[in-house]
């Protein structure tokens, strides 16, 4: 379902949130912050296109938002291919260095150079440039997805389709293992009613108060 983030964003039941290639000016606005807020509480699984991607995660102050180069290109090396991202739900049959032709059409991509790179970032694919290491697709925290091509699904090519896909089914299916493992509210304890208070024993008789006459 498509989710429109008005000044102040509440990201309801949604798992996963896709920011597009036309919103990188307004990452760095009042109502990005606000985003930036919501999505670490919730922990939200996001999916951060382009130019858009690399200004909010380095709102984030996340690994991929740094370094950004922008290139020019259709084509990523895949680097992971044992990752689920080449696999499910399409399987796309990708070999460690293989070529990815995404689109149909050269458009802007945005590499990220990680060096070195941390566990806790999926580098996924690099760019077809010759300066190599600049990552085109990449996961950091399971959660947080990065998409450099700027070029819109309608020049996209078969692949390019399926890996979305792909990327975006990674990414919800960590947002739903994240809240399942989020524990359980604990509840309230329970409330102790005061004990009741022993009843007050009668005085002794007075002696000699039954005593008979």
């Amino acid at each position: 379902s498509t989710l429109t983030v008005a000044e102040q964003p509440r990201l309801g039941g949604a798992r996963l949130v896709v920011l597009s290639r036309d919103t990188e000016s307004w990452c760095t606005s009042q109502s990005g912050a606000m985003l930036v807020r919501e999505v670490r509480q919730t922990k939200r699984a996001v999916l951060a296109i382009g130019l858009a991607g690399t200004r909010l995660y380095s709102r984030m102050e996340l690994s991929i938002g740094r370094n950004p180069v922008a290139f020019t290109g259709d084509s990523v090396l895949a680097q992971e291919p044992g990752d689920v991202v080449f696999t499910t739900p399409q399987d796309l049959g990708a070999q460690a260095g293989a070529t990815l032709r995404l689109y149909e059409k050269a458009n802007t991509v945005y590499g990220i150079l990680i060096d070195p790179k941390p566990a806790y970032v999926a580098g996924l694919a690099t760019v077809m440039d010759s300066r190599s290491g600049y990552l085109g697709l990449a996961v950091e925290d399971e959660l947080y997805g990065f998409w450099g091509f700027g070029g819109s699904p309608q020049i996209m090519s078969e692949v390019g389709r399926q890996l979305f896909v792909n990327l975006a089914n990674r990414l919800v299916a960590a947002s739903a293992e994240q809240e399942a493992s989020e524990p359980e509210p604990a509840a309230p304890p329970a409330r102790e009613e005061p004990a009741p208070e022993p009843e007050p024993e009668a005085p002794p008789p007075e002696p000699g108060a039954n005593a008979p006459g």
